[in-house]
């Protein structure tokens, strides 16, 4: 292309005004994306801080896997069941001292009834 067309067609109104539009659209269009850059560099670091666990946080609730943990732990049928083998166990437990103090009443008496009829 000649040098001199060049001139021509720069110094050219329309082809200014075109150039001029095509230079503020994509100004716009720069701070659209830096803008757009910003925001996804905003939620990356949202994530990254929501995704942190600490250990104290199965407390109050914000972790999200020891929730899950939590939740099928302190299940209330989870909960009824061991509170039900618990009262069982508790049940066979004091059964046995009854039994066991019930055979030595027993003894006991006999005892007792024996000692009458000597004396």
């Amino acid at each position: 292309m000649n040098l001199n067309l060049l001139k021509e067609l720069l110094q050219h109104e329309d082809l200014k005004q075109l150039l001029k539009q095509i230079q503020e659209r994509g100004t716009r269009a720069l701070i659209t994306v830096q803008r757009d850059i910003e925001r996804i560099y905003q939620v990356t670091e949202q994530v990254k801080r929501d995704r942190e666990h600490h250990w104290w946080d199965m407390f109050v609730g914000k972790s999200p896997s020891a929730t899950k943990v939590l939740n099928v732990l302190i299940h209330p049928i989870i909960v009824l069941l061991i509170t039900v083998v618990t009262l069982t166990i508790v049940h066979l437990v004091f059964w046995c001292k009854l039994k066991n103090m019930m055979g030595k009443l027993q003894a006991l008496s006999a005892m007792e009834i024996v000692m009458r009829n000597i004396s």
